[in-house]
């Protein structure tokens, strides 16, 4: 059997759209532009070292990510300082949660119903956590001094009292997609300069937000105040790339791609506050239904390493809206001297940045 290197093979794999999605990409790889004599009775796909024919077989891919991600909210206020001078109080001042960058992992597997056709199921998920902390010095209430409150009207107003407010944040995301490839544009020889693919499918979304806030105080009532709110939503998503092969082998490509999906579910936000050394629990749940509209982006660079073995990378950026909320449990005890406020705790958006190093291979 003879065949020609200038047909080159299609090896589809499924590109995340922002390291949370993907779309099928179907790289082509290319090692000569020469004429290769094939036994006839060779196997498809050929030995190592050769491309895989055109009319190979259907195949399953599969792959994984090495997440590096970054969430951070739009409304990320964890505590307030306030500063006393001169027995005048100066404005507010919020502390907010500073997120660093958290490991996750995204995996998938797919099948090749053509050289052009995919479809894939993944699964990503990423845990990060961060911490606020303020301890009250000088006297705050005596005009000089500085002063700290939190959710739940917990505050440290007197020398020595403290506040530590910590953040965790978890999110899961399973996709089950569709993807078409199609080329835009080639070379003289037949091969793909830039091609474009196309997903439509599922995604499910189960993400967690709690806070613990631990309040210190030596002389007056001490706090401890945990939330939890649940999203969990399933809702369309489409998806869309863009690729550019380059060099005279297109071992290397350069891809961008982009997706959209509206998430609708129920969520529940639990709140308790419990009053130390009185042992009392205060405890609140409100709940309902979200629809939380999610988009993401990435870009990033290919490695044909091998007929059917890629290696990438790049930045992702994912955006969960309308994520949820917390409300401030109400109560009648407020300290004396305390600062006249309370935080509320409000996210409004989710964002997750950063880095994805991905290993595709198709068998």
């Amino acid at each position: 059997m003879r065949g020609t290197l200038n047909r080159f093979s299609v090896v589809c794999r499924l590109t995340l759209g922002l390291a949370a999605v993907g779309l099928p990409v179907c790289g082509t790889a290319n090692d000569e532009v020469e004429t290769v004599v094939m036994a006839e009775e060779a196997a498809c796909p050929p030995t190592t070292g050769m491309l895989p024919t055109a009319d190979c077989p259907p195949r399953f891919v599969f792959g994984a990510d090495y997440l590096l991600l970054r969430p951070s909210f739009s409304n990320s206020t964890a505590l307030y300082q306030a500063t006393a001078v001169g027995g005048q109080s100066i404005a507010l001042t919020p502390l907010n949660y500073d997120f660093g960058y958290a490991s996750g992992v995204r995996g998938f597997i797919g099948y090749n119903f053509s050289d052009d056709t995919l479809g894939r199921f993944s699964y990503l998920g990423i845990d990060a956590a961060t911490s606020v902390a303020g301890t009250a010095t000088g006297n705050y209430v005596g005009g000089n001094g500085t002063a700290y409150i939190g959710p739940f009207y917990t505050e440290a107003v007197p020398p020595t009292a403290s506040i530590t407010s910590t953040s965790n944040v978890s999110l899961d995301l399973y996709d089950l997609e569709l993807a078409r490839r199609f080329e835009i544009d080639t070379e003289t020889d037949g091969a793909a300069r830039w091609d474009t693919a196309g997903s439509a499918g599922i995604r499910f979304m189960d993400s967690s937000v709690s806070t613990t806030v631990d309040n210190y105080c030596p002389l007056c009532p001490n706090y401890l105040v945990t939330t939890n709110r649940i999203f969990q939503g399933v809702g369309p998503r489409l998806a869309i790339q863009g690729r550019r092969y380059l060099g005279p082998a297109r071992r290397w490509s350069a891809f961008a791609t982009g997706g959209a999906a509206l998430l609708v579910g129920s969520f529940s936000n639990d709140a308790t506050r419990f009053t130390k050394v009185v042992n009392l629990l205060e405890t609140q749940s409100v709940g309902g239904t979200l629809v939380v509209p999610n988009f993401d982006i990435a870009l990033g660079t290919s490695w044909q390493w091998g007929p059917r073995t890629s290696i990438s990378a790049g930045w992702m950026l994912m955006f969960f809206g309308n994520l949820g909320y917390s409300e401030t449990i109400d109560t009648n005890g407020i300290n004396q001297g305390a600062v006249a406020t309370s935080v509320p705790l409000t996210n409004s958006s989710l964002t997750y940045d950063g880095a994805f190093f991905r290993l595709t291979h198709m068998f």
